[in-house]
């Protein structure tokens, strides 16, 4: 049972979503944790002016009483013993504000400290009062910090989900209008099948010259490829029922005559001599369409090193190259009737190496090519004027599979004039 995801435009927004909830999480309890130590780090400042100045006094040997500080400061001096020596206004004259503190082998420290339902920081100086040592307390309350801390958190938490709401709509309107070109193009997309006529169809193309444009553009170069593709399939399947047709019906016919009487000997065997024709070019042109096919599908050529002056009339010097014997000979063997059916007299075949390739060259001394035709006559079922074609069998493959035969090998097939008055055709093969 297949299940439908969800869509881009979701993904896109949900990852966004999240990923901002979280960024903006972790920074607000960043900004929250340094806003609280800023805080504290400041009341830390002004304990320790506090308590300095209060140890001073230790030293004079006569503590005032109360002990001189600011009205929301509670201060203590207490002996070894935890007994108040003197206090602030604000302070206990009987409890100490850390029971049981004792003198501490550092000059000064900072906590915290609850008392009752108040939190205190309280800081710790160890100092001397006429040769005793003594400890001096202060303290300022911490309900302003946590207030403010409590306030920015509560700000936060509101916020936080506010923004994060806000930017998932935001994201989610700009992924859709981002994406409405693709609709378009689906849209478009599900009709181009029912398209049949002699133009490709095309995608509308937004032009917003982002990726979305060159996409609709690569697509509809995509789309007249394989309209040209098909093009040519159906102008090769027509073109291959009509010469499949017309030998099966030159044989048909002579059989129905020889069904519809008693022929003599001699004229059986003539009959049989003419099918035999009919059929002969029928299994050429199966071959030759076999042969297209199986090239037409890229298959991995078996490359062997073979000779191209082998193939020449006055081979001179060897000429390798790597290719696939088969496929080679019947590229060849294409050019050599193609030169011969249309010389006058002469054929030269000749081959040579040109850097890294090896060319064989197919000359003849017949009426040549026009240049507007050198392209169009290497296209399947294409067969020139009488001049050019003399001969009414030839089913115009045989040069489309020669070229097709040399670019399976990543060679090429070319046509130039002959300096024999006709037509020169090379083909070109990558060295062994």
């Amino acid at each position: 049972m297949s299940r439908r995801g969800f869509s881009l435009r979701l993904r896109i927004t949900a990852v966004a979503t999240v990923v901002l909830a979280i960024g903006l999480s972790t920074g607000a309890t960043a900004l929250a944790v340094l806003f609280a130590h800023e805080r504290v780090a400041s009341l830390d400042r002004r304990l320790a002016a506090e308590s300095l100045s209060l140890v001073a006094l230790t030293g004079s040997g006569q503590l005032p009483a109360p002990l001189p500080a600011s009205p929301d400061v509670f201060a203590q001096i207490v002996d070894p013993a935890g007994t108040v020596l003197a206090a602030s206004i604000a302070a206990s004259r009987v409890v100490p504000l850390l029971p049981g503190v004792a003198p501490i082998p550092r000059t000064y420290t900072a906590g915290n400290a609850t008392i009752g339902i108040d939190r205190l920081r309280v800081s710790v100086a160890l100092a001397r009062d006429q040769g005793t040592e003594v400890t001096v307390l202060v303290a300022l309350p911490l309900t302003d910090v946590d207030e403010a801390v409590g306030a920015l958190r509560r700000t936060m938490l509101l916020l936080v989900p506010l923004v994060v709401g806000a930017a998932g709509l935001a994201t989610w309107l700009a992924v859709g209008s981002a994406l409405e070109p693709v609709d378009r193009l689906r849209a478009a997309a599900d009709g181009v099948a029912d398209v049949r006529g002699p133009q490709a169809p095309v995608l509308p193309v937004a032009t917003t010259g982002d990726e979305l444009e060159r996409l609709a553009v690569t697509l509809n170069r995509m789309l007249a490829r394989l309209h040209t593709a098909d093009e040519r399939q159906r102008v090769f399947v027509a073109d291959a029922a009509h010469e499949l047709r017309s030998p099966l019906a030159s044989a048909l016919t002579q059989l129905e005559v020889a069904l519809g009487g008693p022929p003599d000997a001699a004229a059986r065997d003539e009959l049989l001599r003419d099918v035999l024709v009919d059929v002969e070019r029928l299994r050429r042109l199966v071959d030759d369409l076999l042969l297209l096919a199986h090239l037409d599908a890229a298959p991995e050529l078996r490359r062997v090193p073979v000779d191209l002056a082998s193939y020449a009339d006055e081979p001179h010097s060897p000429v390798p190259v790597a290719a696939e014997p088969a496929a080679l000979q019947r590229a060849v063997g294409n050019l050599v009737a193609n030169a011969r059916r249309h010389a006058r007299e002469v054929v030269r075949i000749s081959a040579y190496t040109e850097g890294e390739w090896g060319v064989l060259a197919v000359d003849d001394d017949g009426d040549g090519i026009k240049p507007a035709d050198r392209e169009r006559v290497f296209d399947r079922w294409t067969r020139l004027d009488a001049a050019r074609a003399r001969d009414a069998g030839g089913a115009g493959l045989g040069l489309a599979i020669a070229r097709t035969v040399a670019e399976a090998h990543s060679g090429r097939l070319q046509l130039t004039d002959s300096d024999l008055g006709g037509a020169r055709f090379e083909l070109w093969i990558p060295s062994a």
